[in-house]
């Protein structure tokens, strides 16, 4: 049995996993996703609802209901799905800036 990191892990590197891990997972992830969105509701009815909070909870409640209703290959687009040419070009030029931001700082500290 794999933790929930490493079947997201297996599939960020685009290596096989077992579909009885995968079901359990994105069902694990769901309900993840409806305490984070339980409790995001629960503060927004306990605290002063000011103008941006309530917009931020209605873009959430949008967003969300949004996503439910659209095929996930399209919500994440190329450049957010492991193995395309869009993220592994996206991952290239991130982990470039990383490096040299750790490369800057080693400079910065000496």
């Amino acid at each position: 049995m794999k933790t929930l990191y490493e079947i997201y892990d297996d599939i960020r590197e685009c290596r096989d996993v077992n579909n009885d891990d995968l079901r359990l997972a994105v069902l694990m992830y769901r309900d993840l996703l409806w305490f984070a969105n339980h409790d995001v509701e629960i503060l927004y009815k306990d605290c002063n609802k000011n103008a941006f909070t309530k917009m931020r909870y209605e873009q959430n409640v949008m967003r969300y209901k949004k996503a439910l209703k659209t095929v996930p290959k399209e919500w994440l687009g190329k450049d957010n799905i492991p193995g395309t040419e869009e993220w592994n070009s996206k991952e290239k030029l991130c982990e470039g800036l990383l490096n040299n931001y750790e490369k800057w700082k080693e400079r910065k500290e000496k």
